[in-house]
């Protein structure tokens, strides 16, 4: 996990640990019980998140979904050079997948051809 991620995840187990919290989930609901934050309660914040920052109002509109979230993670990862068996490994698919997201782009394609051919000419 990038360090902003598990900061902020520290953080929370950190005041998690304050709560009397009997539930075994990794996030809670804030309310008496503390009972686990289910799937649908979770898909559902992620998707108002995405209708407050506007997403859904751009030309192309962006349902912001969890599903979307792991293809942007998978893609970033692959953009910032990350291989695809790490990629696959980090974002829990399998390396078919991993292949599927963001194909290289020409100026990849020719900085790959330079490191051939620097590789070559040692």
């Amino acid at each position: 996990m990038p360090k902003p991620t598990r900061y902020a995840l520290e953080t929370w187990l950190d005041e998690r640990g304050k709560l009397n919290v009997a539930q075994d989930a990794l996030f809670v609901e804030l309310r008496a019980g503390y009972h686990p934050l289910y799937r649908r309660s979770m898909q559902d914040m992620i998707a108002e998140t995405g209708r407050r920052t506007g997403l859904n109002r751009l030309d192309l509109p962006v349902q912001v979904m969890p599903h979307v979230l792991r293809h942007t993670y998978a893609f970033m990862l692959r953009q910032a050079g990350v291989s695809t068996e790490m990629r696959a490994e980090m974002s829990g698919h399998s390396i078919e997948t991993a292949m599927k997201y963001g194909r290289p782009k020409a100026s990849e394609k020719e900085r790959a051809a330079e490191a051939l051919e620097e590789f070559a000419n040692r």
